[in-house]
C-alpha cells in the first residue's frame, strides 16, 4: 500500500480510530490508577580533598577525589551507611532490603554523587534519601584519610537535599499516556488498514477506478428525508437538486449523437440502491430542462415507479410486449411539464423473455424517436438479467452504487454481466454520499467520499 491508501483507510474509518486511539489511552490511565505507585527522592553529595594550596596540589586532590568516587558509591549502599539511615528514622528492614530501594549515580568527570531513594510514600522517600546522604558524609569522614597533622584529606559535603516528590516514579504518568497513545495510533492504523482491505465497498471515485475505466457521471448526496418510508421521491433538498443538474450535464454527452433520442437504462448490482430514486430525479430534472423526457418502469418483477408518482393507467409496458395495446396508449402524463411515464402493467412470469423480445426494440426504437431522452427504470443486474438485455437495445446504462451498499467484486460482476450482453456501461453514480460542508465550501454543500460507517 502507498501512503495515500494508508491516508485513505484512515479517514474511511476516522471514528474507529478515533475510538481505538481514546480506548489505549484509557487503558493507559487505568494502568496508572491501578498499578503501585512508588515516589523517588535524590540528593546530591560532593566529594573533595584538602591538600596543599599550589597548582599541582590541587589537581592531584580532584584526580584523587574523582578517583575515590567509586569507592564511596559502593559505600552508599554498604551497612556502614544504610544502617545508621535505618536507625535514624525507626524503619522496619534490612541493610540488604533498604540497598533495592537505593540508587547511586556518579556524574562522569565529576566528583557529583546522585543518591535516590524510591518508596511507596513520598514524604519516607524524601526522609530515606536525607538519611543516606547524611550517613554517607559521616561514613566518608570516617573513612578518609588524614595528613601529617591529623587533618581528613578527603570529605564529603552534602549539596542539594531531597525534597518531597510531587510527582510518581513509577509508573510514570507522562510516558505512559504517551506511550498509551502512540500504542493507540498504531492500533489504530492497523485496524483501519485491516478494514480498508477487507471492506471492499464502494464508496469513493477510486474504488470505481480500481474496478472499472467507466467514469463516475454523478455524486449523489445522501438526502435523509428520502430514506423516510414514504417520502416524496422527487422532494429533493437543495444540494441534492444540485447533484441531479450535474448528472442531467454529464448525460447530455453520454449515448448516440445522431439526432435520434437517447435511451438509458438505469440500474445497479443489487437491490436498494437507489436506482429507482435517480430514474425519477434525473427524468424529472432532464423535463424541467426543457427537454421532452420519457419515464418507463421496466421493473417487471417489482414496479414501484406508478405507486411513487401516484400514477395509474390501465395499460402498461406489459401490455405493449405483449400486442395487447399500442405504445402510445400505455404513455400517462406525470403532471410534470415534458415528462411522461410508461408503467410497468402486470407483472408477467417471463419479464426477460418480454424485455428481450423484438416488440420492446420496436417500443425503444418508436420512444427515441418521439422523446429526447427515455429513461429506463430496471432491475438489479446481479439477481436477473433484465437490465442487461435492454442495455443491449438502449444505448447503455448508468449503473447506480450507494454508500457501503456495492462491493467492489459485485460491481466488476455486473459489468461482466452487461458486457457478456453487448450492453454499454455508460458511467458510475455514486449514490448516497456523506455530505462534508468544508469541501465544495463556495456552493455551502458537498461530500466526504472517503468516508465509510464504522
Amino acid at each position: 500500500m502507498e501512503i495515500i491508501d494508508y491516508l485513505r483507510a484512515v479517514r474511511r474509518f476516522w471514528l474507529s480510530c478515533l475510538i481505538t486511539v481514546a480506548a489505549a489511552v484509557g487503558v493507559g490511565v487505568l494502568l496508572l490508577a491501578v498499578l503501585p505507585k512508588s515516589f523517588t527522592a535524590e540528593t546530591r553529595v560532593f566529594l573533595t580533598v584538602v591538600v596543599g594550596n599550589s597548582g599541582s596540589d590541587l589537581a592531584s586532590g580532584t584526580n584523587y577525589a574523582q578517583n575515590q568516587v567509586d569507592s564511596f558509591a559502593e559505600v552508599a549502599v554498604s551497612p556502614l551507611v544504610l544502617d545508621p539511615a535505618i536507625s535514624k528514622l525507626g524503619l522496619q528492614t534490612t541493610a540488604d532490603e533498604l540497598a533495592s530501594h537505593i540508587g547511586v549515580q556518579v556524574r562522569d568527570g565529576t566528583s557529583v554523587m546522585v543518591l535516590s531513594a524510591t518508596d511507596a510514600k513520598a514524604e519516607l522517600a524524601a526522609d530515606i534519601a536525607n538519611a543516606v546522604s547524611d550517613a554517607l558524609v559521616a561514613a566518608v569522614d570516617q573513612l578518609s584519610p588524614v595528613s601529617s597533622d591529623d587533618e581528613k584529606l578527603v570529605w564529603a559535603t552534602v549539596i542539594t537535599r531531597a525534597t518531597v516528590p510531587q510527582s510518581t516514579s513509577f509508573p510514570p504518568t507522562r510516558n505512559t499516556l504517551l506511550l498509551a497513545a502512540l500504542a493507540g495510533v498504531l492500533l489504530a492504523l492497523i485496524q483501519a488498514v485491516i478494514r480498508h482491505r477487507r471492506n471492499r465497498h464502494i464508496v469513493a471515485d477510486e474504488d470505481v477506478a480500481k474496478v472499472t475505466d467507466v467514469p463516475v457521471v454523478a455524486h449523489i448526496g445522501e438526502d435523509e428525508e428520502l430514506s423516510r418510508p414514504g417520502a416524496d421521491k422527487l422532494a429533493l433538498a437543495a444540494h441534492t437538486g444540485e447533484d441531479y443538474r450535474r448528472l442531467r450535464t454529464n448525460v447530455s454527452f453520454l449515448g448516440s449523437h445522431d439526432g435520434a433520442g437517447k435511451a438509458f437504462v438505469v440500474t445497479s448490482a443489487v437491490p436498494s440502491e437507489g436506482k429507482t430514486t435517480v430514474s425519477l430525479n434525473l427524468a424529472r430534472v432532464l423535463a424541467q430542462a426543457g427537454e421532452r423526457v420519457l419515464l418507463v418502469d421496466a421493473d417487471l418483477r417489482n414496479p414501484t415507479i406508478g405507486s411513487l408518482l401516484d400514477l395509474h393507467g390501465s395499460v402498461g409496458l406489459t401490455d405493449v410486449l405483449v400486442g395487447r395495446a399500442q405504445s402510445g396508449s400505455a404513455l400517462v402524463d406525470t403532471g410534470i411539464a415534458g415528462l411522461h411515464a410508461v408503467l410497468a402493467g402486470e407483472i408477467p412470469p417471463n419479464p426477460s423473455e418480454l424485455l428481450a423480445s423484438p416488440r420492446m426494440r420496436e417500443f425503444l426504437a418508436e420512444a427515441t424517436s418521439r422523446f429526447s431522452y427515455v429513461i429506463i427504470d430496471s432491475p438489479p443486474l446481479l439477481p436477473v438479467t433484465d437490465a442487461a438485455v435492454i442495455a443491449h437495445e438502449a444505448d447503455g446504462a448508468l449503473m447506480v452504487t450507494s454508500t457501503q451498499g456495492t462491493t467492489m467484486p459485485q460491481l466488476a460482476e455486473a459489468l461482466e454481466a452487461l458486457r457478456i450482453a453487448n450492453g454499454a456501461a455508460l458511467g458510475i453514480v455514486l449514490n448516497k454520499l456523506r455530505r462534508d460542508p468544508k469541501r465544495y465550501g463556495r456552493y455551502g454543500y458537498g461530500y466526504y467520499h472517503g468516508h465509510a460507517k464504522t
